[in-house]
């Protein structure tokens, strides 16, 4: 059923790809992601990985692809892996990125002016999922107490942020590794992404053991980046791509995330 509502995508992305430029060939990349449920931006794959159907990011990207003749192949990694594969240029690309400057030296994101613009995916909220009886506090600023044993998924900028505050990660887990580590207070914070969190606390069924602090942690884009050589060679068509996924996300964005919300 879901397929059939995007046809009627597929066929806006169309009428917008002409003002898109046009290309004399076919451009073929690798992408990497991330191998962890990140649901509902990538879910198990229903059928093929380039159809329709496989999460919202998925679906953006399927699409931005399909409007300037860009043939994406994808392939799953654990997070640091796919970060190491971009670097030494094994894939051409990866998703889904945070923009830090560190990261300018081997990834290229979308930019104007010098700046990281707004041809991202997602606007992501990333947040402390806690206990309910948590004593953990967070003013935007400072977070307490001291000695609070609070982290996230290994690799993520909000890790390396919470490391630089003092919170160093004991072990290194994942998500549905640390929720129940939260939900019976071994752990006081996990932070991760609130949509993506909120989604894996109702599948785990610990909905009435886990919530979240008021204020984010931080708010951050995600982006679709690219290895330096292969945007060196391939830079005409990249642009085109980042252009197609902001006239998607802005004018699609809606009822695609609502396939996946109901």
């Amino acid at each position: 059923m879901i397929h059939r509502g995007f046809r009627r995508l597929l066929f806006c992305i169309l009428l917008f790809s002409a003002v898109l430029p046009a290309f004399a060939h076919d451009s073929s990349y690798t992408l990497c992601y991330e191998d962890q449920p990140v649901p509902p931006f990538i879910v198990p794959f229903n059928g093929s990985i380039h159809e329709l159907g496989n999460g919202i990011v998925m679906d953006y990207i399927n699409l931005a692809a399909n409007a300037v003749d860009m043939t994406v192949e994808y392939q799953p990694y654990p997070w640091k892996r796919c970060q190491l594969s971009l670097k030494n240029g094994s894939v051409d690309g990866a998703f889904v990125f945070v923009h830090d400057t560190d990261r300018e030296n081997w990834a290229v994101f979308p930019m104007t002016d010098g700046k990281p613009d707004d041809r991202f995916v997602y606007l992501s909220q990333y947040v402390f999922f806690v206990g309910r009886e948590t004593t953990l506090t967070w003013d935007g600023t400072a977070l307490t107490p001291a000695d609070a044993l609070v982290q996230s998924v290994p690799g993520y900028v909000a890790e390396s942020r919470l490391i630089t505050m003092g919170f160093n990660p004991v072990v290194s887990l994942q998500p549905k590794e640390a929720l129940p580590l939260v939900a019976n207070g071994r752990l006081d914070g996990f932070v991760m992404d609130s949509v993506v969190g909120q989604t894996l606390v109702d599948q785990l069924g610990l909905t009435s053991k886990i919530t979240t602090l008021p204020l984010p942690f931080m708010v951050q884009p995600w982006y679709v980046v690219f290895s330096k050589q292969h945007y060196s060679e391939d830079a005409e068509t990249i642009e085109a791509f980042w252009t197609a996924l902001k006239l998607i996300r802005e004018q699609q964005g809606e009822a695609i995330t609502a396939q996946y919300m109901r």
